[in-house]
């Protein structure tokens, strides 16, 4: 199957370039981290992001930083994931606001699959006690993912640690598209990075 990748945000990125979801006048955002997909009309509404960045500026990327949890995209990237993934993903337009006025042609991705992939053995990383009794992973310093949980799928959301992703082959296109706006890394890559940053700050 190949590596697997988290799709993450660049690296240094600013407060500026990241849009912020308007809660109060959108649907739920907590609806996309289920795991399921929405039927027809199941999940009609606005989906409203808010950037400070121009229109300009936005046309640049491919996939827009944003506060939802769930990838914002262009067309581009959508026709990527319907060609290579059409069972796990879905798009509901979003209303994407700007300094100098609205841009139309992104989506909000509803990421379908919901699995839980996280290998306890290999992954270092304390557990924190919900009130419930429950467990909830806490500071990472590795995470290593079971080789065959995503079971065919080419983008997940993973159960525990809630990233999203993706498999080799989108890797692949993204790189070949030369999508802006997204940074694709495994999972060792994105925690040795996020852990020297801590060490450093």
């Amino acid at each position: 199957m190949g590596k697997m990748y988290l799709w993450e945000d660049p690296r240094n990125s600013k407060n500026r370039e990241i849009g912020t979801y308007n809660q109060e006048c959108s649907i739920d955002r907590f609806k996309f981290f289920r795991g399921q997909r929405f039927s027809k009309g199941e999940n009609e509404g606005k989906f409203i992001f808010e950037f400070e960045m121009s229109k300009s500026e936005i046309n640049q990327y491919d996939s827009l930083l944003n506060n939802s949890g769930s990838p914002l995209v262009n067309q581009k990237i959508r026709e990527i994931l319907i060609c290579l993934a059409p069972d796990d993903v879905q798009f509901f337009p979003a209303k994407v606001t700007c300094s100098d006025g609205d841009v139309e042609g992104y989506f909000m991705v509803n990421i379908v699959p919901r699995l839980r992939g996280v290998d306890h053995v290999s992954s270092v990383y304390s557990s924190l006690d919900l009130p419930d009794g429950a467990k909830m992973m806490s500071s990472i310093k590795r995470l290593v993912l079971k080789e065959e949980f995503m079971g065919g799928h080419h983008v997940v959301r993973e159960g525990e640690t809630l990233h999203i992703v993706v498999s080799q082959k989108i890797y692949d296109a993204f790189q070949a598209a030369k999508i802006k706006g997204v940074r694709l890394v495994t999972p060792d890559e994105y925690y040795d990075g996020l852990n020297a940053l801590y060490r450093r700050g």
